[in-house]
């Protein structure tokens, strides 16, 4: 598999500001990452322990800190990260399931 994409990781976090609004803050966990990513023809739905979601694609890459939390920066589009998987826990690549962010 050829990691012939990169991507840019974000850590996501909420945070209060003096008056006590929510706002978004992000910190970028990894920058041009590279990664191969197989895109999902037609509605796949994966299931994750109790919860389904529809997956957009599958992000291959080596393993690195990525989490349920973070999202990710692709072509000038937002992506959530779903079940991210060190396979087979071998330390070799990861797998990390993709939605499209509502908003970017």
């Amino acid at each position: 598999m050829k990691l012939n994409k990169k991507v840019n990781v974000y850590s996501v976090a909420n945070t209060a500001d003096s008056m006590g609004t929510w706002a978004e803050s992000t910190t970028i966990r990894h920058t041009s990452l590279p990664c191969y990513i197989s895109w999902v023809s037609a509605t796949e739905k994966a299931k994750f322990g109790k919860e389904t979601y529809e997956l957009d694609a599958r992000m291959y890459c080596r393993v690195v800190t990525i989490l349920e939390t973070d999202k990710v920066l692709y072509d000038s589009n937002y992506y959530h990260v779903i079940s991210p998987v060190n396979i087979d826990e071998l330390g070799h690549h990861m797998e990390v399931g993709l939605k499209r962010w509502a908003t970017s």
